[in-house]
């Protein structure tokens, strides 16, 4: 229904300026009308070239939406992990403080991120144990 919507207001505009080339309301020749329908299948293929690259832009727009969504999900979880890691360690080195041990306060306070606090409290504690046996 929309393309023969499109098809006629093209027509009509096409034969309007038809008209309005001639300069007088005679009938349009046989070559005008030809010239017209040519000029009409040249507009329709054009937009049908456009109607088909805008699907594909929408198509990758709900793709690239859908990506965002799933990448928001994952940064949201990874930021309460880092959360409870984050606490975690804090508790730790508050307790290493209040311990007296210096040595291992220094190790978690010059860890680069959050995984080398991780292996830093693991080997704090491993050793730790392994003096109290």
């Amino acid at each position: 229904m929309r393309r023969v919507t499109w098809a006629a207001l093209l027509a009509v505009a096409l034969f309007a300026g038809l008209l309005s080339q001639s300069g007088s309301l005679a009938a349009p020749t046989e070559a005008e009308l030809d010239a017209a329908r040519e000029r009409l299948m040249e507009l329709e293929a054009e937009f049908e070239t456009v109607v088909e690259r805008y699907n594909l832009v929408h198509e990758n727009l709900t793709s690239i939406q859908a990506r965002i969504g799933v990448t928001e999900l994952e940064v949201r979880r990874i930021e309460r992990r880092m959360g409870v890691r984050r606490e975690a360690a804090v508790d730790v080195a508050r307790e290493l403080y209040m311990g007296g041990s210096n040595d291992a306060l220094e190790a978690v306070l010059i860890a680069d991120d959050i995984g080398d606090v991780e292996s830093r409290l693991a080997y704090l504690r491993t050793s730790q144990q392994a003096q109290s046996e």
